[in-house]
């Protein structure tokens, strides 16, 4: 019998599953961060707060499978080999598309580059494992199991659609921006959370999203430009040739730009164009975990 909170088959529906992962998330996460937040000054370097932040988003994600009686697997956490390529073949996209865009906005006379005192390798290295820490972060939140429940519920569109929109809400707006400025950014988060959910649908896995969203954001700090508003310092100092904001993203980065916009689009429409082969697929994630057939549950 059905009712508000299970479906005709007697299980819980996948909105609430999605909603519980929500709160679960909150009631995990909230601790660790006001504890980092009060850490006194001098101890905070050697407090990894990103890999706490993240473990604690992985524990919130293995409670909710194990509740279910599955594993973390099945939402496309699997260390292996195959998610080592996947994950390196995410970090060259990630990497050759934040560059492509850079160079068009350099060619059309938005940016010069000035180089910036060279840091050590040990702090290049260290900066990537800080946005690797993002990438599973954000992933396993807005890409992990909490879509793919909602997914099952809603269906392909709408669950895709609902972790866009949270995305767009995790990433504020600086209230200095021009309003064409926050609209094209707002687009940009938007079409980056759906491309990375494609990504995702398309691989069955999260580790081509998670190392394309690593090097998009380690690549545009080694250039030197804001990273979703964040003032970043890289291999190279961005400078600004007074071109408008709406073509070089201003301080809030390349995801302000239109550039980004009409390239983002178009890497958009080839991922859901594109059909990964076997040895990079696991397992095709529409068949296997049955998402649209799973809507309205």
């Amino acid at each position: 019998m059905k009712t508000i909170l299970r479906d005709s088959q007697g299980c819980v529906r996948n909105g609430w599953k999605a909603a519980a992962f929500v709160l679960l998330l909150a009631l995990i996460t909230v601790p660790v961060v006001l504890v980092l937040h009060h850490l006194p000054p001098a101890a905070r370097p050697y407090v990894p707060g990103l890999l706490l932040i993240a473990g604690s988003v992985l524990l919130a994600s293995w409670l909710c499978v194990r509740a279910e009686g599955t594993t973390l697997a099945g939402i496309g956490w699997n260390p292996g080999w195959r998610a080592g390529r996947q994950l390196l073949l995410g970090l060259a996209i990630g990497i050759g598309t934040l560059l492509l865009e850079a160079l068009l906005v350099w060619l059309g006379n938005g940016v010069h580059f000035a180089s910036a005192p060279v840091p050590p390798w040990s702090k290049l290295l260290g900066e990537g494992g800080k946005w690797l820490a993002v990438g599973v972060m954000e992933e396993l939140i807005f890409r992990g199991y909490g879509m793919q429940r909602a997914i099952r519920g809603l269906g392909t569109a709408g669950g895709m659609t609902l972790f866009g929109v949270l995305f767009c809400v995790a990433h504020p707006l600086d209230g200095s921006m021009s309003v064409p400025v926050m609209v094209l950014a707002m687009i940009n988060t938007f079409l980056f959370a759906i491309t990375m959910s494609v990504a995702w649908h398309r691989t069955g896995s999260l580790a081509v999203p998670i190392g394309w969203h690593m090097g998009w954001n380690w690549a545009q700090q080694t250039l030197g430009f804001g990273v979703s508003g964040i003032a970043t310092h890289g291999l190279w100092t961005v400078r600004f040739t007074g071109a408008p904001d709406w073509l070089t993203g201003g301080a809030y980065g390349l995801e302000a730009s239109l550039v980004d916009t009409v390239l983002g689009g178009l890497v958009l429409l080839g991922l859901v164009a594109w059909r990964p082969g076997r040895r990079l697929a696991a397992g095709g994630v529409s068949g296997r975990l049955g998402l649209d057939a799973a809507r309205g549950q």
